[in-house]
């Protein structure tokens, strides 16, 4: 669950609520938002074709419509370089035609957001294990976060839930199954000898 904003892509509207009276609200299509009363820090824009979302904050100047070029060029062609911007962000590119979802996580995958094999996406973890049909838990990923911290790869407490890993690329189609998955980014690590 994200501190301020949650999404929810799904056929259905989510039925767990964080506040007894707050709801979440439709905005187009199977796109849900639960906001603290505002949108601050959510951007959207669109065009014919594509419609993206941007929960978070950029911590530098880019066009709004630079970001939505550079996303459907890396989405029509994924061999094409794709230049995320720095900050704390998740970004969600709907296409109006097909209804396929793309998601694009910032490079530390600072903004968490999971996805359900039960065919929903979320940054909220508890709406999606409340939606699971089998509970089933991941002890790999409960033994890796007991051991160091954190979940490895992209494994959460429940088989079926995973989280989006950092400077990754995926692409969901209508039924909001996974269809493909890339990083864009690979981290390299290259000290400097001693002379």
């Amino acid at each position: 669950m994200s501190a301020f904003y949650d999404i929810w892509i799904g056929d259905k509207p989510p039925d767990y609520k964080r506040n007894p009276n707050e709801d979440w609200q439709s905005t187009s299509g199977n796109i849900w938002y639960s906001l603290p009363g505002n949108k601050e820090f959510i951007t959207e824009v669109g065009n014919n074709e594509y419609q993206l979302i941007l929960i978070g904050q950029l911590y530098e100047k880019v066009d709004t419509n630079e970001l939505l070029n550079r996303c459907v060029n890396y989405i029509q062609q994924a061999g094409n370089n794709y230049t995320d911007p720095a900050g704390h962000y998740i970004i969600f590119i709907s296409a109006l035609a097909t209804g396929d979802t793309y998601v694009f996580t910032n490079r530390m995958g600072s903004y968490h957001a999971y996805w359900s094999e039960d065919k929903a996406i979320s940054t909220n973890y508890l709406g999606l294990a409340k939606a699971k049909k089998q509970k089933t838990l991941n002890w790999e990923g409960i033994t890796g976060f007991m051991a160091m911290g954190y979940f490895p790869d992209d494994t959460t407490y429940l088989h079926g839930i995973s989280i989006f890993e950092p400077a990754s690329y995926y692409h969901f189609n209508s039924s909001h199954e996974l269809i493909d998955k890339k990083r864009y980014w690979q981290w390299q690590y290259q000290p400097e000898e001693k002379p």
